[in-house]
């Protein structure tokens, strides 16, 4: 098994409002099994059989994700994209050769209001092909989130809802030497959270309430130096 990645530095300055990113990976992974016909039933006839038959499967996977990011003193917007190809090659059943396809859109709105409302939304498109029948339909991921301090940010009231269209699924393939198979399983599906953040005050703050140690490694009352003794 291999992998490579490569990772772009940010196109866009410190203080630009715009930059592009980039990230690539690549794998590739080889497999070599033995297939019979099913007369041995035992290790010790498995090992020994001449009828077992070899067979490898080596697969490829390359993916490419870009975004492109404008930002200011009150909103940070991306668009980008995922380019998802995947490739198997089968020594026994060579008709099985299949390549896939999992490509995405994405985008992403983060805002913060002039009264300090925060807004964020989120959206993938994911777009399939090479999939058996059924299983290259396009589905839209979208999620949206508000939250709103309160009480001078000791508060934080927040509404999120994941999901709002219900389309979530995954989509698997699963590749061997003599066999391809595609199945899809049902996620978490659309939902809302509400949620109260209560924020308590940080350790610098707790640090002036804190009595300060003496030379003699003690606080108030404590033994100092010329102090009492141990009684």
């Amino acid at each position: 098994k291999m992998q490579v990645a490569l990772g772009l530095p940010s196109i866009g300055g410190k203080d630009s409002k715009f930059s592009i990113n980039s990230f690539s990976r690549l794998s590739m992974n080889s497999s070599l099994s033995y297939s019979g016909n099913g007369e041995e039933t035992t290790v010790e006839e498995i090992l020994s059989s001449q009828n077992l038959q070899e067979g490898r499967t080596t697969s490829i996977s390359l993916n490419e994700n870009f975004s492109f990011v404008f930002r200011n003193d009150w909103m940070e917007a991306r668009l980008g994209g995922v380019l998802g190809y995947n490739r198997a090659w089968y020594t026994i059943k060579t008709n099985q050769n299949a390549e896939t396809w999992n490509n995405q859109v994405t985008g992403e709105i983060n805002a913060t209001l002039p009264w300090k409302m925060e807004i964020k939304t989120d959206g993938r498109y994911f777009i399939y092909h090479g999939y058996a029948d059924g299983y290259n339909e396009n589905k839209m991921i979208w999620n949206a989130e508000v939250a709103q301090p309160l009480f001078k940010n000791k508060l934080t009231l927040r509404l999120k809802v994941y999901d709002i269209l219900n389309k979530s699924k995954n989509i698997n393939r699963s590749t061997t030497d003599n066999y391809v198979q595609d199945s899809w399983s049902n996620t978490l599906g659309r939902y809302v959270m509400l949620s109260l953040t209560f924020k308590f005050g940080n350790f610098a703050d707790a640090g002036k309430f804190m009595p300060h140690r003496g030379p003699g490694g003690r606080g108030p009352g404590g033994r100092g130096p010329g102090g009492p003794g141990p009684r």
